[in-house]
């Protein structure tokens, strides 16, 4: 057979053949699409193949705590969350503690895939807190302050009344509540994302369309949480947002029901609904209800929950409708356009009725609902700040340890702080100063009476405690407590002339110079001490000197029971030159008047002509140890010294006269006038008319050689009574400077002394906190500790940023003897067991034994009082009124309790440092429950310190 023959047989069966197999592939190409569209409904419909590899992805990324610090942690950069809650500034807050002394406890570990997810900006898939704020805790873990009340936050789903969950699906994710959808993924939404897809492209083609949304509420809340601004900037930026919402859908699982309801709870917690003025930024709906509103978020949801359609039911709906539409803008919609706001929030009630998820009738009275708006829009809530002084007391040094911006940026960030606060004991304190304002409880309690309350309204004394405890770790703060009902803290933040314990610091100063003297004079020879005890210029070396030459081996701790024995008369008859001028002092009780006390028992009785009678000693001491010999100077009228010093005294006073001169001619006043004999006055107005813009320097040196003209006077030898009196008066004030760093060593708070013998007495004033501080110095035998008051600082808990830091150990520093410490500690356990404090006597007592208490107190009747020539009072008008008791119990307590007036009311009350003792009495029975009770063990007692990275 012939090829033609062949090919013409065969033809048509290829033809068959082809025209097959094409129908075939077209059936398998059909049958594939077809699996592949099942396959794609399928997993729409079930989400099941991405939920499996999902999960498998977010079970990699895991964090762990680990001691130390991490290397292993990248810490988020831009998200508005983030910044608010301080996420952003861990490092460099971390930086900032560790280079005050603080260490990192623990600090969180990324896994590999984690960090490498992370580094991409994606949000590490991990259960964030809804709301987050600053939380403060006392010594036992109770919470003392937290930013963000926990009644504004849903607890769980099944907190959140009827409604709302339905409108919110229905307005922002429809299929989020699938429930027969186990893997559905929340953070998509493939309808409408195919649809805002096509929208999108539609409008990069021309086409007049309305781009829409495509964000879920999973979606949403990763874009305002966590992107720049809360904004989406990029397709790449809404990729990361997507991405992380679904690692955070499936990181417990493929079943992702329960999370689904966690994101709802979330987004109702967290929706951010602007700033409220005067409250600050507001996030949830339940706050928004309270900020905006001014509504009770409880009031509201027991009325959402009622089945009958009442007014007040549609009324509270459409509060809520609006937050929930308000997230679109909401500084615009809350603020500018509320009008606009209520008018839009028609059409979402029509679709919800429309939808049968309401009816019509309920629909009508929601639209017919008025939106009322808070009246008072800018007011500032009202704050118990006496119940909040402890806290704010720690906010204020978190503030400054951790460079916040100011207190409400602290309070946005998520911290968790453990101080050292005893809260059960604070809330007694602060209970009882509560209660001290109340007449028939002040009766009740016998604070009636003379040298305590009588006379004045009780409501308006300010009581303070500071109470610190001894502790092998150091002191820690237990109480910080006052009734002042103003941000002013008076234990911290007031300059108070607390009189009498004035002479706790005039004899610890004494008792440290009798040892610095112990230290020089015990290892000379008797024939040297016998000379030094001769021509000392000051009576306390002179007294030294003697008595180590009487006998030479004289511990310290006997030459200090000595000095406590010397003697000094109580006479108010005599006339002394200090502070510049002639000065009389009085003592408290008359009945002192003709005694010669020792310095305990003037101690014990708090007698004032006896310290100032010290107070004078202390300043000769200081004065024979100037680097110039004032009594030379004084004596020798041609002493080269002596000349320097009259003239830097003319030029300050010339200085304050030209002041004077220059304010009296710029101010206009007719004093002007009557300084027209004044050469300094008629050089001011000439000068000052031609050039009225100088500055004080010019002033300074184009008045030079008049003001030398008017101060040339000084040097006149008719006048050298007010030589002397100058001179007097400025050696006084330099043996006062070099005295006052030893004062200042021990916890005086103020840069100088006032010049003046009267500071043994008070007039130098003090703090709560200063005078604790050397109460705790006298505690410490001698040691100045830092006082304690955070134990730890925990950054991020609970989220893949956790920090946890922990202070540094409290320095130690020796300002005083231990002997002078011990010696100081007899005289104030006197000063309870037979002197002015007396009414605490016994009072503390624990297991049937008595608890040793000492201390000292103080009394001030605080006037400002003018005098005619010659001495006469013309008149005096009231300042303040302060009663004080420092005190320490057993060796583990110490503090100061205050009781004050501030004004010119303070003239109507009586009270003296009994008030204080009154009230210490009245806490005496919990004080000593806590002295008889097991000390607590120290948050880092167990925890070694780990060695500084390399």
């Amino acid at each position: 057979m012939s090829v033609t023959e062949l090919f013409t047989l065969t033809a048509p069966r290829l033809a068959l053949s082809r025209r097959r197999g094409r129908t075939v592939r077209r059936a398998i190409g059909l049958g594939g699409l077809a699996l592949l569209l099942g396959l794609t409904w399928w997993e729409l419909a079930t989400s099941t193949l991405q939920a499996s590899i999902l999960s498998a992805v977010a079970s990699r990324m895991r964090y762990t705590m680990a001691p130390g610090p991490s290397r292993e942690i990248v810490f988020p950069q831009r998200g508005p969350f983030d910044v608010r809650r301080g996420y952003t500034q861990i490092p460099k807050i971390t930086e900032r503690l560790m280079a005050s002394g603080y260490w990192v406890v623990e600090q969180s570990r990324f896994s590999q895939p984690l960090l490498g997810i992370t580094s991409l900006g994606v949000t590490p898939p991990a259960n964030e807190p809804a709301q987050a704020g600053l939380t403060l805790r006392g010594e036992s873990g109770d919470t003392i302050y937290h930013a963000v009340s926990a009644e504004d936050v849903y607890q769980s789903f099944e907190d959140i009344p009827p409604l709302i969950v339905p409108a919110l699906l229905y307005m922002e994710n429809r299929r989020l509540d699938r429930p027969t959808a186990r893997a559905a993924n929340p953070a998509i939404d493939w309808g409408r994302l195919a649809k805002a897809g096509a929208l999108y492209a539609g409008r990069q083609l021309g086409l007049p369309v309305r781009i829409e949304g495509a964000s879920t509420l999973a979606v949403q809340m990763e874009k305002y949480r966590h992107s720049r601004d809360g904004l989406t900037s990029s397709p790449l930026e809404k990729l990361r947002q997507m991405v992380g919402a679904s690692l955070a859908a499936y990181r417990n699982g493929t079943d992702t029901r329960d999370q689904r309801r966690r994101v709802i709870l979330d987004y109702l917690n967290s929706l951010p609904l602007g700033a409220v003025p005067g409250r600050g930024e507001v996030y949830g709906l339940k706050a928004g209800l309270r900020a905006w509103f001014d509504l009770d978020p409880e009031a509201v949801s027991e009325t959402l929950r009622e089945p009958e359609a009442r007014a007040a039911r549609a009324e509270a709906f459409k509060h809520v409708l609006a937050l929930l539409y308000a997230v679109r803008a909401p500084s615009r919609y809350l603020s500018v356009e509320r009008e606009e706001l209520a008018r839009r929030l028609d059409y979402p009630t029509s679709q919800l009725a429309h939808a049968g998820m309401i009816d019509s009738s309920f629909a009508d009275r929601v639209r017919e609902a008025p939106l009322r708006f808070a009246a008072r829009d800018e007011s500032t809530p009202e704050v118990e700040l006496a119940r909040r002084k402890a806290a704010n007391y720690f906010r204020a040094e978190l503030q400054g340890l951790l460079g916040a911006r100011d207190l409400y940026a602290l309070d946005g960030w998520h911290l968790d702080v453990e101080t050292t606060l005893d809260e059960s004991l604070q809330r007694h304190v602060t209970g009882l100063f509560e209660q001290l304002g109340d007449t028939a409880f002040v009766r009740a309690r016998g604070l009636v009476g003379p040298r305590l309350l009588g006379s004045g309204d009780p409501g308006d004394v300010i009581y303070s405690l500071l109470l610190y405890e001894r502790t092998p770790r150091g002191n820690l703060l237990r109480v910080q407590a006052d009734n002042l009902d103003r941000p002013l803290d008076v234990n911290f933040g007031m300059k108070l002339e607390l009189g009498s314990t004035a002479k706790l610091r005039t004899l610890a100063h004494y008792l440290e110079l009798v040892a610095l003297l112990h230290e020089e004079l015990s290892m000379l020879e008797p024939d040297d001490l016998a000379r030094r005890a001769r021509t000392a210029h000051d009576s306390l070396t002179a007294w030294a000197a003697a008595t180590l030459r009487a006998q030479p081996d004289l511990r310290l701790s006997a030459l200090l029971d000595r000095a406590l024995e010397r003697t000094y008369r109580a006479s108010p008859g005599t006339t002394f030159f200090t502070g510049g001028g002639v000065h009389h002092f009085q003592n408290f009780d008359p009945k002192e008047n003709g005694r010669t006390l020792s310095v305990r028992d003037a101690t014990v009785s708090s007698t004032n002509l006896v310290f100032v009678r010290l107070m004078r000693d202390l300043v000769r001491y200081h004065t024979a140890r100037l680097d110039y010999d004032a009594q030379a100077i004084l004596a020798e009228r041609a002493h080269p010294e002596r000349r320097r010093m009259l003239e830097e005294i003319a030029e300050q006073e010339s200085q304050v006269m030209l002041r004077r001169a220059v304010g009296s001619v710029r101010e206009g006043k007719r004093a002007a006038r009557r300084m027209r004999r004044d050469p300094l006055a008629i050089w001011s107005a000439d000068y000052l008319g031609s050039h009225p813009s100088a500055t004080w320097p010019e002033l300074l040196a184009a008045s030079e050689n008049v003001r030398r003209e008017t101060s040339s006077w000084l040097f006149r030898t008719r006048n050298v009574r007010a030589q002397q009196l100058r001179l007097r008066t400025r050696i006084e004030r330099d043996a006062f400077e070099r005295m006052t760093p030893y004062w200042r060593r021990l916890g005086f708070p103020f840069a100088t002394l006032v010049p003046s013998y009267a500071s043994a007495i008070g007039s130098a004033a003090d703090r709560p906190a200063a005078l604790a501080e050397l109460m705790g110095i006298i505690v410490n035998d001698g040691v100045r500790w830092s006082p304690a008051t955070l134990q730890r600082v925990h950054f991020a808990n609970g989220t893949p940023y956790q920090t946890t830091l922990a202070p540094p150990a409290q320095t130690r520093d020796r300002v005083l003897p231990p002997q002078v410490a011990s010696a100081l500690r007899s005289v104030l356990a006197d000063v309870v067991d037979r002197g002015t404090a007396r009414r605490v006597r016994g009072r503390f007592a624990a297991g049937g034994d008595t608890l040793v208490i000492g201390g000292k107190t103080g009394s001030g009747d605080n006037r400002f009082e003018t005098f005619a020539r010659g001495g006469r009072p013309l008149a005096s008008r009231p300042v303040s009124r302060t009663a004080t008791f420092a005190f320490y119990l057993e060796d583990r307590y110490y503090g100061v309790i205050t009781a004050t007036i501030l004004g010119t009311s303070a003239g109507d009350y009586r009270f003296t440092s009994s008030l204080p003792l009154a009230v210490l009495e009245l806490l005496a029975p919990e004080l000593s429950r806590k002295a008889a009770s097991s000390p607590a063990t120290p948050k880092d007692a167990a925890v070694a310190r780990p060695p500084a990275p390399t």
